[in-house]
């Protein structure tokens, strides 16, 4: 096993050091654009749609697409990518309208959406649930990269838990969303590039895409539903597939994640920056998904030499690909992009969450203790103490799981949204369409999706019955949804003054923002320059990678992928030059 593991050249680790310690210094570079805890938290609502939608894209892949999603695509072949059709199909409806009407609910936090449509105390049953959750979630996001790069890289897990983990809290900490989107936007580029640069080597090392249908396709690897009991638990059945993809497509469309459209300057931009999610992520999966499908035909014997290494050897796929399809010198630029999806995931469990413990927990606390309110920029200071605090949470957290289970971290990022995710969910996406639906619902609706089937499941369990994943989904939504019509006749709304909340909250909901006279202040000049800076200084480091000594294909590989990425940053500040002399 010895000869198989990865040896990275000196000039490799320079670019990694390099890298980070580049992402860390976003934060002090956007600092400036954060004068309260508005712009801290949401940007300022100024955000340009082509910032925006990477920054999307990015909340979204995570190092579980370079371990887990990989290595369910190396053992099931397309079978995984029910999860990626279920986000595609609820993108349809995001860019058509609904995107719009989130962004349009105008608020900071996704808290802040649920008061006002279901009341404070559904609210800071939210608040709660999600200060909870959220670093759990951030906490898989950080120990799919870090089991991985330990295990691989032989550098002690917890070693690699805490690096990763400071880095991310220090570019949250010091610049807030501004600094979350600005390096969400250079981590897109890298990993794009890499992503696109390994699918194409894939294709041609099978003989192109005639080749790479005919060998692929003759391993089993295009198959989309699997036979039961072929996996463990009713995975890639028929039903699992539906199962994953009503899990992804209701995941994309509810009011508790609304807060990832507040930084667009207005519902259009909202709009836009969807779409270019999902161009992105659509495209990207084309080529991702064609590593992990070449390494069952080409390299099975090194991946499954990762056994006892990994809890899932499988899981080493899409890097078993890298070693064999790229160019000496670029294994450095693939830890740095599966880097940049964790830290890009992590965000979930750091500055919005920092956001809702900040405006929707701590102000009834204070007003409990008799504590004055807090103005925008001590709401700024303490943004950045609390994530910090949650920074700290995760680290912990991730350590914890280290410790624990045997699961790939798809099957672990699978099971936690079905029985912890959907609950709170499907509460938000139906109220989005039933408006008659009682201030009551939602709360009805998650405890019924929480305790109903921990009773049930208990229950059976001692009979000796079980269910499947998709079973236990099944379970789950039925008493989600049988709780949040049960409101409708235990609960219902009587307060006028409630009811006519309601009305305002769907009223505004589909009325345009005017960002002139709601915001304005636009800071598009600031954005195209600082990122095209950014993105051109990132496309000349990459550059150096020329000195390595390689062959002229593989030189003219790394040029593709280190130029394109200054192109884009040279656009970007030739963009950035014209609208400032047409203003």
């Amino acid at each position: 096993m010895e000869d198989k593991l990865p040896t990275l050249l000196t000039v490799e680790y320079v670019v990694i050091v390099i890298y980070l310690i580049a992402l860390a210094g976003v934060g002090p570079i956007v600092k400036s654009f954060n004068r309260n805890s508005d712009d801290y938290f949401r940007g300022g609502a100024r955000t340009k749609w082509w910032l925006l939608g990477p920054s999307l894209a990015m909340s979204i892949i995570s190092a579980a697409a370079f371990t887990g999603v990989a290595g369910a695509i190396y053992e099931a072949g397309v079978a995984p990518l029910a999860t990626n059709l279920g986000q595609w199909t609820a993108g349809i409806v995001l860019v058509a309208f609904l995107a719009a009407w989130l962004r349009q609910l105008r608020k900071v936090t996704g808290a802040e959406v649920v008061r006002e449509r279901f009341g404070v105390a559904t609210e800071q049953f939210f608040s709660y649930l999600n200060m909870c959750m959220m670093p759990i979630y951030g906490a898989f996001q950080l120990l799919g990269l870090s089991i991985f790069v330990s295990a691989v890289f032989k550098i002690p897990l917890e070693q690699t838990i805490i690096g990763l983990g400071i880095v991310v809290g220090v570019y949250s900490v010091s610049g807030g969303r501004w600094a979350v989107m600005a390096t969400d936007f250079l981590q897109n580029l890298v990993l794009q590039t890499v992503v696109i640069a390994v699918g194409i080597l894939a294709f041609v090392q099978l003989g192109g895409v005639g080749g790479f249908i005919e060998k692929v396709g003759a391993s089993g690897g295009f198959q989309f539903i699997h036979e039961a009991g072929a996996f463990p638990d009713g995975q890639y059945t028929g039903t699992w597939v539906i199962a994953v993809f009503c899990i992804m497509f209701i995941g994309q469309l509810q009011l508790g994640w609304s807060a990832r459209f507040f930084a667009a300057k207005d519902g259009a931009e909202a709009q836009k920056a969807t779409a270019l999610m999902f161009v992105i992520l659509i495209g990207s999966t084309i080529f991702f998904m064609a590593p992990p499908l070449a390494a069952r035909v080409l390299y099975p014997d090194q991946v499954m030499a990762f056994s006892g290494i990994l809890n899932k050897p499988e899981e080493s796929a899409y890097v078993v690909a890298c070693l064999n399809l790229l160019p000496t010198g670029m294994m450095g630029l693939v830890l740095v992009a599966m880097f940049s999806a964790t830290a890009a995931a992590m965000d979930s469990g750091l500055n919005s969450n920092a956001a809702v413990i900040v405006r929707n927990v701590m102000p009834p606390l204070r007003r409990k203790f008799s504590l004055i309110s807090l103005d925008p920029m001590t709401e700024l200071k303490w943004g950045r103490r609390v994530t910090t605090v949650l920074a700290a949470v995760i680290l912990i957290t991730t350590l914890g799981l280290a410790k624990l289970g045997t699961m790939g971290i798809f099957e672990l990022m699978m099971n936690f949204a079905a029985r912890v995710q959907l609950p709170l969910t499907i509460p938000f996406v139906l109220a989005i369409f039933l408006r008659n639906a009682p201030r009551s619902s939602a709360m009805f609706s998650i405890i019924a999706g929480f305790a109903g089937p921990l009773i049930l499941f208990f229950i059976l369990e001692t009979q000796g019955i079980s269910f499947e994943f998709s079973g236990r989904l099944v379970v789950v939504a039925l008493f989600s949804v049988v709780g949040f019509f049960l409101s409708y006749r235990l609960w219902p709304d009587r307060d006028p003054e409630a009811i006519a909340q309601t009305k305002v909250f769907y009223h505004d909901m589909l009325r345009p923002v005017d960002f002139e006279k709601e915001v304005g202040n636009a800071n598009d000049y600031q954005q195209l320059y600082l990122l095209g800076r950014l993105s051109a200084g990132l496309g000349c480091l990459l550059l150096l990678l020329l000195l390595i000594p390689n062959s002229l294909q593989d030189r003219l590989t790394i040029l593709g992928m280190a130029g394109g990425i200054l192109v884009v940053g040279l656009l970007m500040l030739f963009a950035a030059n014209r609208s400032r002399y047409k203003s």
